[in-house]
């Protein structure tokens, strides 16, 4: 964007009048200069004009320069207190640009046809420079404001000869502040990169005080969150989202150069310690040309600091707050140290503890049970053997425990019509079940009813996901190219277990005693007449019929661990060249184990639990579901119901390993046709081969089956055409079609039902048409998303006002989503539901995105963003009953129905004012947040409701630290993040607290 400045020869005779007083008031300023000849700067790497004029503010000078000359050319950053003319080498080492303070006092810049040769300590390439302190614009050292003024005027009179000249060749000294991103991996400005993108830098992270993705994606417009329970977090972009169970990540996230999402069924975002970051961005529509599979909704990109060999540096992040509807005070800490190793290593680490009180009460069970508990480290060493070479080897490693329930079901009379299933717990409970399902949230919302009494006393509740990350990549600056090379692997582990009883044990208890008592002709294990009601021990009072078990629990867990080794090489151009281009190759290979079972825990008291060993066994072997049994049916029978029923044909479990392997070509080249036109061409080619392995009845060797299924090998080609015109130096205009794509998946959820069905084949046409669908879905195509992107950035109001928007259409075909069916009757085959995924036809998303800034004073400043999606739709869907198989009816899902997790609108404004408080630089900051009604699934049964919150933040700085006070949910509203068939996760209440960030 454009900066004042001075192109040598304009200044003519007019300028004399002026050039005195120039003078006068650059004398003035000498006068009223401090006399210590260092000054404090905090300049990020960034695009010459910008860092030009950040260093002429923060040194306080005047400041002349050929624009035309500089405009494109990359700085270096330079942090820390230095004399001008050491600042001065420092950002321009290497740019054919070199800076003198002239006799009047005026910085001058002038460019060199060949390297300038000014002496000075070498600096690394921009890209292998990281921060070395982490100071805030905001602390800079401020001068007198005569010292200030002065300037200022001087400048602008020594320049009005060029306003004369061209009045839209300048711009006011207050410009926006630059953010050079690298997603097209070459560092580019914000504002000149023709995609949409959103970035915040690591001083904004701190500044708007977020710690984690529930905190960073509200400050995104077209980027939503689902939580499935602690620690699992599903990320969408533009609607684009992945609910189907067993399908990946439409959102790539990357490490640094690091993959570290994956599309082979591990859908959840990884819990990435938001500190000592030096900017997290965020890719909006499909990135297939550069990101490849798992971007084809967009990509969330973590770039750490890297180690710094000039120096020693550490810093500190410290936080406790409390928070309503909770006990206690949760903390956390971050640490971050850089030690220099020589003069070409560094170590940089990063420690950090989070402790977070829980928000839910079960009765029974406890308070505050939906807790998590985080600890974490990264460690890169950095190697820089010379300016145009970097090594850097990072181990990262993440522990997270989360307690339960963790999920807020509140129970109601209202029956689900999909599966006619009654959601009042069939125990003894002191709940008040009146009403739908919303009539909870008028007694309190915070309370669940996931409480068996059974369970009381016991911590079998929680989540767990630990996982490790090893990275080592490489940076090459050749004389054409930069070459960049990367390895990465990560292991993670995941555990899920809780009370699943309010949901399922009515419906499941009656289904048992129906078809274990002789009212169904399908299943009979016991003789009609132990059920009879003259001779039966109990009644069930629901039913009837007699009853063989006083009471159910329904208790389930489910692991997976993953890992996932890639490289990808690339190369890109690095010249001044017209002709810009990238060309890579990439390779993944990724296992993912699943498991579905539950062993019997040894915390549960077995008070009333049958647990007899029969014939050297025990029949509780698997324990998804703890049976009360009615005392009057003997061991045998029930051992009988428990291995030749329960775990054989309803509750059997499941393990399946996935294969996943892609081997991708991609290249893009961009062509800049004049100087306002520029066309843009990329393409990616990838190969990817999917395998299942799933083992029947999950942990129960007695009844394993080994099943393999392998989708052949499917080519992926993700083409991208870009059209950009910049008008002006101050406009951007862009246009741009993309491609981008999920791999196919195999489904093992699929094989139990076959194995069951295949030996009454050719029995009865239900058999055999089961049989046919079954074998259908045992593989599914891969998904697709086709984008039209048109978006406007600017910088207007000379550089005090600056926005940004896009208008996308995404055309998404053979979606992917879940079905819930019944099975027909067939004997020896079990009724009960199965669910499986299917390619549902195409899906439409239309909107609009907009971020924007406002310097609207010195001390105020504006911002806001927001994204309108109007349609994100399901064209086409099965719905009602399932054609293929008679009886099998499958989930509600209906051609216009909404898809899951795309909001109509999303939206965010702050308004932050600087000033003085007690000798301190303070800031307070405001911030709305709203996010409209959506649904979890796409039968749309029960919507997600709309909320808002509101957070302020005072943030009081001096020297090297700063301290925070922050009430975030300030009015204490309800916050919804996902509304499912388990109940409500829910987001934090009012929050109080205070945070401390010290740096050397």
């Amino acid at each position: 964007m454009r900066k004042w400045g001075l192109s040598s020869g304009l200044c003519s005779s007019p300028c004399g009048v002026q050039s005195v007083v120039a003078v006068v008031l650059l004398l003035l300023l000498a006068i009223d200069a401090d006399a210590d000849p260092l000054h404090r700067f905090d300049i990020p790497a960034q695009m010459a004009p910008g860092a030009l004029n950040m260093l002429a503010q923060q040194a306080n000078v005047p400041l002349l320069f050929p624009y035309d000359k500089i405009v494109g050319i990359p700085t270096h950053e330079v942090v820390g207190e230095y004399e001008l003319e050491v600042a001065v080498v420092r950002l321009l080492d290497g740019t054919r640009l070199a800076g003198k303070l002239n006799e009047m006092g005026v910085l001058v810049i002038e460019f060199c046809e060949v390297d300038c040769g000014v002496p000075g300590e070498s600096q690394m390439k921009i890209n292998s420079k990281e921060r070395m302190l982490s100071m805030r614009n905001d602390q800079k050292q401020h001068k007198p404001w005569l010292g200030r003024f002065a300037a200022a005027f001087a400048a602008a009179l020594i320049s009005a000869p060029a306003v004369a000249a061209d009045a839209e060749d300048e711009e006011s000294v207050s410009a926006m502040e630059e953010i050079v991103v690298t997603a097209t991996y070459r560092d580019t400005d914000l504002m000149d990169t023709p995609i949409s993108i959103s970035a915040l830098t690591g001083d904004q992270i701190i500044d708007k005080g977020i710690h984690n993705i529930f905190s960073l994606y509200n400050n995104i417009p077209g980027l939503n969150l689902k939580k499935a329970t602690s620690g699992f977090n599903d990320v969408t972009i533009r609607g684009i989202s992945p609910y189907a169970e067993g399908n990946g990540s439409p959102v790539g996230a990357y490490l640094n150069n690091m993959p570290i999402g994956s599309t082979n069924g591990d859908a959840q975002h990884f819990s990435i310690p938001l500190f000592d970051l030096q900017r997290v961005e965020v890719l909006k529509g499909p990135q297939g040309t550069l990101y490849g599979e798992g971007a084809m909704g967009g990509a969330i990109r973590y770039i750490t600091n890297k180690p710094n060999p000039d120096g020693f540096d550490a810093a500190v992040r410290a936080s406790t707050d409390t928070m309503s509807h909770s006990s206690g005070f949760g903390h956390r800490i971050d640490g971050m140290v850089n030690v220099p190793v020589g003069e070409k290593a560094a170590i940089r680490a990063i420690l950090y503890s989070r402790d977070m009180k829980g928000l839910l009460d079960a009765p029974g069970r406890g308070e505050d049970t939906d807790w998590e508990k985080e600890t974490g480290g990264r460690v890169t060493l950095g190697f820089y053997p010379t300016e145009n070479f970097q090594l850097n080897v990072m181990y990262m490693d993440v522990d997270m425990t989360g307690g339960g329930p963790a999920i807020g079901f509140h129970c109601y009379e209202e029956l689900r019509t999909d599966v006619n299933l009654i959601e009042i717990p069939s125990y003894p409970n002191q709940f008040d079940c009146s009403g739908d399902h919303n009539a909870q949230f008028a007694r309190d919302p915070y309370i669940t009813h996931k409480a068996h009494p059974t369970l009381a006393g016991t911590d079998l509740d929680g989540t767990i996901d630990e996982y490790e990350l090893k990275n080592i990549d490489f940076t090459w600056d050749l004389p054409f190219a930069t070459l960049t090379g990367t390895w990465s692997t990560y292991d993670r582990y995941t555990k899920r277990a809780g009370d699943e009883s309010p949901p399922h044990v009515n419906f499941s208890r009656r289904f048992v005693e129906d078809n274990n008592c002789g009212f169904s002709p399908t299943f009979s294990f016991l003789p009609t007449g132990e059920c009879d009601v003259s001779t039966a021990p109990t009644i069930n009072p629901q039913t009837g019929r007699g009853a063989i078990m006083s009471g159910q629990i329904c208790y389930s867990t489910c692991i997976s661990w993953a890992d996932s080794d890639s490289y990808e090489v690339r190369l890109v151009s690095n010249t001044d060249s017209r002709l810009q281009w990238t060309v890579g190759y990439y390779y993944k290979d990724s296992y993912r184990f699943d498991g579905s079972h539950a062993p019997c825990p040894d915390e549960v008291p077995y008070a009333g639990i049958l647990q007899t060993e029969v014939d050297g066994q025990l029949f509780d072997e698997h324990c998804s579901l703890l049976w009360l049994f009615n005392p009057g049916i003997t061991p045998q029978r029930q051992a009988t119901i428990v291995r030749g029923f329960l775990n054989r044909f309803l509750f059997s479990g499941s393990r399946d390993e996935n294969y996943l392997e892609e081997t991708s070509y991609f290249g893009e080249v961009s062509y800049a046709i004049t100087e306002q036109w520029e066309v843009t061409l990329g393409v990616r080619v990838a190969d990817v081969e999917v395998q299942v392995d799933d083992y029947e009845n999950g942990f129960n060797p007695s009844n394993t089956i080994d099943t393999s299924f392998r989708l052949d090998d499917d080519t992926k080609t993700s083409p991208k055409v870009g059209l950009t015109w910049r008008p002006n130096d101050d406009w951007m205009l862009y246009g741009i079609w993309s491609h981008g794509f999920r791999p196919g998946i195999v489904q093992g959820a699929v094989v139990d039902r076959i194995s069951q069905v295949e030996p009454f084949r050719g029995t009865s046409p239900a058999a055999d048409g089961l049989y046919d669908l079954l074998v259908d879905i045992q593989t599914i195509e891969g998904d697709q998303a086709e984008s039209l992107e048109l978006g406007v950035k600017a910088t207007v109001a000379d550089g005090r006002f600056s926005f940004t928007t896009a208008y996308f259409q995404i055309d998404w075909t053979d979606i992917i989503i879940d079905v819930e069916s019944f099975s027909p009757d067939i004997p020896g085959v079990s009724p009960f539901p199965f669910s499986y995924a299917d390619n549902a036809g195409n899906a439409e998303t239309e909107g609009l995105e907009f971020e924007l800034e406002s310097h609207l004073t010195e001390a105020l400043t504006l911002r806001a963003g927001g994204a309108w999606m109007w349609k994100a739709e399901i064209g086409t869907a099965s719905a009602g009953n399932d054609a293929r198989v008679a009886g099998s009816t499958a989930l509600g899902v209906q051609v216009g129905n909404r898809i899951p997790a795309s909001p109509e609108y999303t939206g965010n404004v702050s308004l932050s004012y600087d000033f003085e408080l007690a000798g301190f630089q303070a800031t307070a900051r405001g911030e709305h947040y709203v996010v409209a009604e959506q649904w979890r699934g796409p039968d749309n049964e029960r919507p997600t409701p709309r909320y808002h919150k509101t957070d302020f933040r005072l943030t009081l700085r001096r020297d090297d630290y700063d301290i925070a006070f922050y009430a975030n949910n300030a009015f204490d509203q309800v916050v919804a993040y996902e509304r499912n068939q388990q109940g409500y996760n829910f987001g934090r209440a009012r929050t109080l607290g205070v945070e401390v960030n010290w740096r050397l």
